[in-house]
């Protein structure tokens, strides 16, 4: 939409400039091969046609930009929300870690306590 309304804002100001280089005398067009051939009253409207493409062009590459804009600011909100999450798992992956490696320390110092050590090297051994 942006490319286009800009295309169509440069043939319309070809054509104003085209239109407004007339005075009262007839006025020639000059366009790709063929020569258009007005009067005053035709120019003027030719201008009035081309100020109302102008204005939709306008209004064509504004909403284009527009449109860029709130798309560029939608992924940017959704990059921090998906770098939170992450930073999110990250830490509760850690702290899962953690608690993991102290449970196991507190069940190894338990289990030393609770249970006499057993083997060939003790005296309470059972063969």
């Amino acid at each position: 939409m942006l490319v286009i309304g800009v295309l169509l804002l440069v043939v319309i100001m070809a054509l104003a400039i085209g239109a407004v280089g007339g005075g009262t005398d007839p006025v020639n067009f000059y366009l790709w091969d063929h020569t258009v051939r007005l009067t005053g009253a035709s120019s003027f409207l030719v201008g009035a046609a081309a100020g109302a493409g102008a204005i939709v062009a306008l209004w064509m590459v504004s909403g284009g930009a527009r449109a860029a804009y709130t798309r560029r600011r939608e992924l940017i909100r959704l990059r921090r929300s998906q770098r939170k999450r992450l930073e999110q798992a990250r830490a509760w992956a850690q702290a899962r870690r953690t608690a993991a490696e102290r449970d196991t320390r507190y069940q190894a110092k338990r289990r030393g306590r609770a249970q006499p050590a057993r083997g060939p090297h003790t005296s309470g051994s059972v063969r």
